[in-house]
Parts: structure tokens; C-alpha cells; sequence
């Protein structure tokens, strides 16, 4: 017999890679570890969406009344008023009249604002309900628009991401016709 070296020929316990086994339980710890990892990740990622979807909408809902809120307080008139929307008239510094309309769009879910005879803008999106509530002077509901001395907005707002849907209720503060004379 003849015994002689192959260079090609590996010893078992020299060689190089992994066992059956090894593999096997490289993987079992995997499948361990990874829902261990993904699981908080998903809860982090869903509830960072709601802070923005919370943040969108307070923004807008902010916005929106602010805008109302500087009209409503330089109103001299009110035209029409409803449960979603009204009309009023304001005064500029120079004592120049303006209509302003404001409409609740339930088929779209917005509020715009149109300023005479311009396109109305689009003040408040994602809104599933709103209603414009009036009282007089004294506080008590009045649907008379001789009246009307306070206004006052109640809105829902709805904002889905990724299946994800947050909603943010908001009711502003009575606004005070301050420049309407008392009816």
C-alpha cells in the first residue's frame, strides 16, 4: 500500500464552514430573536404615525379657527348662518366691506373660506363632522340671525395612514362679534 499526501484532500477538523447542526441552531436563535426585534419596531412606527397624523390635524384645526377667529371678531354683519356654514360681512382698517363665506364640505370633508368673489380656500381637510353653533348675548342659543352675537365651531377630524386612523375632536371658543352692533 502506498500511502501519500493529497494537498486537495481536507482533514475533517481542519476544514472550513458549518455543520448541519451549527446551521440548525443558528436559525432556531434567529427565529427567536427576529419577532423580539420586529415586534417593538412595529409598535414604535405605528405609534410615531399617530403623533404625526395628531400633529397634521391640530395643526389644521389651529389654523382654521384662527383664521375664523380674526374674522369673526371683525364682523359687522352676518348674512346667513347655518349648522355648516355662514356668511358675514367684515371691515378692513379702512372701513372697505368684505363677504366672507364660510362652507363645510361634508362630501369632500373640508372647510373653505372665499373672500368675495375669489375661489374659496380650503381651510380645514380630513373632516368627517362639523357645525357652526350661535348664541346672543346673553349666551343662549339663538338661530336668529338679528341676534347673533357669539360663534362657536365644534369639529371631528379623521386621518388614516397606513391603516392607521386617528381622530381629534375640537371646539373652539365663543367667538365675539365685538364689531356687530347688538340687534
Amino acid at each position: 500500500m502506498n500511502f501519500t499526501h493529497d494537498p486537495h484532500h481536507r482533514n475533517r477538523k481542519n476544514s472550513k464552514g458549518f455543520t448541519i447542526v451549527e446551521l440548525m441552531m443558528a436559525m432556531t436563535l434567529f427565529a427567536i430573536v427576529l419577532p423580539a426585534i420586529i415586534g417593538p419596531t412595529i409598535i414604535l412606527t405605528k405609534s410615531n404615525i399617530a403623533m404625526g397624523n395628531y400633529a397634521i390635524m391640530s395643526d389644521q384645526s389651529r389654523r382654521g379657527i384662527d383664521q375664523m377667529g380674526i374674522d369673526l371678531r371683525s364682523t359687522v354683519d352676518v348674512t346667513s348662518a347655518g349648522a355648516s356654514g355662514m356668511t358675514i360681512v367684515v371691515e378692513d382698517p379702512d372701513e372697505v366691506p368684505s363677504t366672507i363665506v364660510y362652507a363645510y364640505d361634508s362630501g369632500n370633508g373640508t372647510l373653505s373660506r372665499k373672500v368675495g368673489v375669489g375661489a374659496p380656500k380650503t381651510i380645514v381637510e380630513n373632516l368627517t363632522a362639523l357645525s357652526f353653533s350661535y348664541y346672543d348675548s346673553t349666551d343662549t342659543s339663538t338661530a336668529n340671525i338679528i341676534d347673533m352675537k357669539k360663534v362657536e365651531l365644534s369639529m371631528t377630524l379623521n386621518l388614516s395612514v397606513m391603516q392607521n386612523t386617528q381622530t381629534h375632536e375640537f371646539r373652539s371658543a365663543r367667538f365675539v362679534l365685538r364689531n356687530r352692533p347688538a340687534g
